[in-house]
């Protein structure tokens, strides 16, 4: 493993396309990891590191690798380049794209030709067979499988400090209290179960900035059927610590493009909830990556306010 050089809070400067462009091969990869065209406007800007990413999780749950990886600022893609995938992904920054710097601006940059104006980058968002390219749909390409219980990458993650301490403490109690707790009990103390063959749709026409509450567990199991889905939605276990929690929403989702196919995916009466990303809390050791959870209307009850 190759570790960044990088450390929390240090100020970098995302590198000139001229530059970027240098460590790409002719898929516009470093490693496997694609530049993507929604992080071309950023260069030349200047941002604080917020995480090291020494892993990352994949759908389907199984956890991954990563070397001189970071998440800047609060860089999300805007799906621009890809019809509009609406995930809101956090950017993962490489090392080679970024210089560290010891004030906001560094000297001898000309901005105005980080992109040569006319220059169109030739950087791929669609695979010859379609499928949509992006740094969402290569993770498990472009990074190493990291088994369920190496315990390794805890200490990289303690090291580096990306959680205050009682948040690390609690990254490595709780998933060990589940499993236990799964093998006296059974599943459902980590997975919500419904009983339906057929699922419900509820609509309620929610828009950003209105506030909402998160229903019961009673409630949304009522929602899921065997597979604790809802629509094709899974009410994941990462989201079993939230019930009874206030969120505004931050905006409607109705597509994105999905990590395992590189296809399209779509959505109906599911929104995105501000400051609502997963914290990964039954993950051994944590995960650094920061998603947003999406949420079908049908779990959420319209509210006045935060609760007083």
């Amino acid at each position: 493993m190759k570790p960044t050089q990088l450390r929390i809070g240090d100020l970098v400067q995302v590198r000139p396309w001229q530059e970027i462009r240098a460590t790409l091969d002719a898929q516009g990869t470093l490693g496997g990891m694609p530049f993507m065209p929604e992080m071309l406007p950023y260069c030349g800007q200047v941002f604080p590191v917020w995480r090291l990413v020494h892993k990352a999780c994949s759908e389907g749950g199984a956890m991954r690798q990563l070397d001189q990886t970071v998440y800047i600022g609060g860089l999300r893609c805007d799906g621009s380049a890809h019809d509009g995938c609406q995930k809101c992904c956090r950017f993962f920054w490489h090392d080679a794209w970024l210089r560290k710097v010891d004030a906001p601006t560094a000297p001898g940059v000309n901005t105005a030709e980080l992109v040569p104006r006319g220059v169109v980058p030739p950087l791929m968002t669609r695979t010859q067979d379609g499928r949509y390219f992006c740094q969402s749909t290569e993770l498990v390409r472009a990074t190493k499988h990291i088994a369920r219980w190496d315990v390794r990458h805890c200490w990289r993650e303690f090291r580096s400090k990306n959680y205050p301490f009682k948040t690390f403490l609690r990254s490595l109690i709780i998933p060990v209290w589940l499993r236990l707790r799964m093998i006296v009990e059974g599943e459902h103390v980590y997975r919500l179960r419904g009983m339906l063959d057929k699922t419900p749709a509820e609509s309620l026409n929610l828009q950003p900035g209105e506030w909402v509450e998160i229903k019961s567990r009673e409630e949304i199991a009522a929602t899921l059927d065997k597979h604790g889905r809802n629509r094709g939605l899974e009410f994941a276990p990462f989201l079993m610590n939230l019930f009874g929690h206030r969120f505004r929403v931050l905006r409607r989702i109705d597509r994105i493009v999905l990590e395992t196919n590189g296809r399209m995916g779509t959505l109906k009466n599911t929104v995105l909830l501000d400051q609502c990303t997963c914290d990964s809390f039954c993950r051994l050791g944590s995960c650094p990556r920061d998603l947003f959870h999406f949420w079908h209307e049908i779990w959420l009850r319209r509210v006045s306010g935060p609760k007083k």
